[in-house]
């Protein structure tokens, strides 16, 4: 597995697994029965039955990301070190406002972001895309929650955007051809 990053979540779901399966190789028998693979998945990585089981839905709604695997067929995603300026292809945030009424959240934009745009990160490259390209940031409310807003900026660049265009098409009809 050389090349690969494993972060400190990563290495202590790792260290769990294999401590599971060296109590079951010195102990040469199976702690739980090979049949009951939930169970097994649940003791081996410390996690919750519900939350496996979630993981697992949320899997099959998302079509998986083809990765360039390697000779031992193991996909463990890599840690995104750089990211590219995204193409604005759907104004996925305005919309969850807009056309759902609902507050985005990282973990709402991010699943809409993987069904429609394919999007292949995971939520801090989408945090960063969201702060560092598309002018939004995170402001914290009276009840400590963060909510997603357009920086100022942004927002007044795009009125005076508005105005000038409005102004524009309003010359245009006054004028004679």
């Amino acid at each position: 597995m050389g090349g690969k990053t494993l972060h400190s979540q990563a290495r202590t779901l790792a260290l769990k697994v294999l401590n599971f399966f060296e109590d079951e190789k010195s102990n040469k028998k199976f702690r739980i029965p090979v049949e009951q693979a939930l169970k097994r998945a649940c003791a081996a990585t410390g996690i919750s039955k519900a939350t496996l089981l979630r993981i697992k839905n949320e899997a099959k709604k998302v079509p998986p990301i083809p990765q360039e695997q390697s000779d031992d067929d193991t996909v463990v995603s890599e840690p995104c070190t750089s990211v590219a300026k995204p193409e604005p292809k759907l104004n996925l945030v305005d919309s969850f406002y807009a056309v759902r009424k609902e507050i985005p959240t990282l973990k709402k934009i991010l699943t809409a972001a993987k069904a429609n745009l394919n999007f292949p990160g995971e939520k801090t490259t989408l945090h960063r895309i969201l702060v560092n390209y598309l002018g939004y940031r995170f402001k914290k409310c009276k009840n400590a929650r963060q909510v997603l807003i357009q920086k100022p900026e942004i927002v007044a660049w795009r009125a005076r955007y508005l105005r000038k265009k409005k102004r524009t098409k309003n010359l245009g009809r006054t004028k004679d051809p």
